[in-house]
């Protein structure tokens, strides 16, 4: 397998090709655009001269090959057609990528019984970090920190007041969470 150096008109970045991509479209790694690389630099023409004006939302998809694990940026047409990784020259056939699909098969939903019980013994935001709403419950667990700080300093009024104030944020989340923080019904 041979390969031969060629540089794009647009960007003048010099870029390896092997054989196989000789005389097919494909993209620059540098600029993104559409370029055919020749055997001879001075033979070398854009495919058009709109290309040079591409954006980058234009210019197609990455695709990430499997053999070098590098990505490289291919047009719209080079989809689903084999060529050659510009960085290893393994043949690849690069793939658009589809929309992103997440599965809730896998999912299993929280029960309601466990987060209300969390709640009523352990009020300090272990219910919230269950259900997912972890930045909830992170603060609800430095506030029963703060509290019995001070109630370790002598502060006992003030104390109970937190404690009672904490104990009811706590009860309104009991009775008003009905889903989690994927807002998935809890069961």
């Amino acid at each position: 397998m041979g390969v031969f150096k060629y540089e794009c008109p647009y960007c003048l970045k010099t870029t390896f090709f092997n054989n196989s991509q000789a005389n097919k479209e494909c993209g620059c790694p540098g600029c993104l655009n559409d370029i055919v690389p020749m055997r001879t630099v001075k033979d070398a023409k854009p495919l058009n001269q709109e290309a040079s004006l591409r954006s980058d939302r234009e210019w197609g998809f990455k695709y990430r090959c499997l053999h070098c694990s590098n990505v490289a940026f291919f047009s719209d047409s080079q989809a689903n057609k084999r060529c050659g990784c510009p960085i290893c020259f393994y043949d690849i056939v690069p793939t658009r990528p589809g929309p992103v699909v997440i599965s809730e098969i896998f999912y299993v939903p929280r029960k309601r019984l466990t987060y209300i019980l969390l709640g009523i013994f352990f009020g300090w935001g272990s219910h919230n970090i269950y259900a997912g709403f972890v930045a909830k419950g992170v603060i609800q667990g430095l506030c029963a920190v703060v509290i019995s700080v001070m109630f370790e300093y002598g502060a006992t009024i003030k104390a109970l007041i937190g404690l009672l104030a904490l104990y009811i944020w706590v009860l309104c989340d009991i009775i008003g969470q009905k889903n989690d923080a994927n807002k998935v019904p809890m069961s």
